[in-house]
């Protein structure tokens, strides 16, 4: 426990566990490639907040064929690049870092390598047909190393 890249893993399962305490139940912690304790309590924590939000967002309450979705409207604004020009408040918000943090960076840094390789396809694709469009669900990284996923 007293690696440095474990005492990282211990700091991210400390907020996901806050932000599930707060009524977040849409982050997820991502996997590594280690196989020990830590990443056993990784998938189990991930598990839990996945039943908990299936829970408490029951039948009664959303549509029960499809599971429940976190709907926040966002906007970023990306150059020919796909670097972040602009974009609303709730990203800030949803994601945890501040306008310094986000302003003409590579949208890529802030989301997962799963959703890097959707994005390519996005960007080939509208090189093709600049009047592509589709609904993709990405995954983004937040501040505190958690994911939030989105269909962008």
């Amino acid at each position: 426990m007293e690696n440095p890249h474990n005492q990282e893993r211990i700091v991210v399962l400390h907020q996901m566990l806050f932000e599930m305490a707060r009524g977040n139940f849409n982050s997820r912690i991502p996997l590594s490639q280690y196989d020990d304790e830590l990443e056993t309590l990784v998938v189990l924590i991930n598990m839990v907040a996945e039943e908990m939000k299936e829970t408490i967002f029951h039948s009664g309450y959303v549509n029960p064929h499809t599971t429940y979705r976190f709907i926040n409207q966002t906007t970023f604004i990306l150059d020919p690049s796909f670097l972040i020009q602009s974009f609303n408040p709730q990203i800030s918000n949803v994601l945890g870092f501040s306008e310094l943090d986000l302003l003409h960076q590579p949208l890529e840094i802030f989301i997962s390598p799963e959703s890097i390789e959707k994005l390519t396809f996005v960007k080939e694709s509208l090189q093709d047909n600049k009047s592509f469009q589709t609904i993709v669900p990405l995954h983004f990284l937040t501040k505190d190393a958690l994911y939030v996923s989105a269909d962008c």
